[in-house]
């Protein structure tokens, strides 16, 4: 992921890396092991990001105040790394190591079962959409509320009477949504 100040990118160990403009390379976040790392109390002040517990990294994302969200498809759940120094991972979205696509009611973040979260996008104003693969469907989360939403699909895949065409994107059959970008005032869904 291409920043202002460099480029993110996460490896097969859960660990989250920044490289800077001129090369230099820095671990953000994560142990490169789930089973040494920490786990952050949800609503909680997080934890060292270098000693969270990441499983794996299958989404980055940065928000307008350059807070580093980071889907984590292993945990389940969505992470946001802080701006504090040193750096404290907090879970955002997800409850850790629960899947299950069960609700489409708005929650707290942290209280909002997620199905295996990929892909992110921030909009550039308050949401980070977040790619719920085996929910079939995109939720949204206010990164200033901390409330989680279904954005888009009805958890039907849709293999046999696709729904949703300019109509509400709740009832779009989305099939596990693998990539998302935000241009334009559109959400594009891969």
């Amino acid at each position: 992921l291409a920043t202002a100040t460099g480029f993110l990118f996460g490896d097969a160990q859960g660990r989250i890396w920044r490289v800077g403009l001129g090369g230099e390379v820095a671990l953000l976040a994560g142990t490169g092991s789930v089973s040494v790392g920490s786990v952050p109390t949800p609503g909680g002040t997080g934890v060292a990001a270098t000693l969270a517990a990441i499983g794996s990294v299958r989404g980055l994302a940065v928000d307008g105040a350059g807070r580093v969200f980071v889907s984590d498809g292993a945990r389940n759940v969505v992470w946001s790394i802080g701006l504090e120094t040193p750096p404290r991972a907090r879970i955002v979205a997800g409850v850790i190591d629960r899947r299950a696509p069960l609700s489409d009611t708005p929650a707290f973040g942290p209280e909002f079962v997620l199905a295996s979260p990929g892909a992110l996008s921030f909009d550039g104003m308050s949401t980070i959409y977040i790619a719920d693969a085996d929910a079939n469907r995109v939720r949204a989360l206010n990164v200033l509320s901390g409330q989680v939403t279904t954005f888009a699909g009805s958890g039907d895949p849709g293999n046999a009477t696709p729904a949703g065409d300019f109509g509400d994107a709740r009832l779009a059959t989305l099939s596990r949504p693998a990539g998302l970008a935000f241009h334009g005032g559109r959400l594009y869904i891969a």
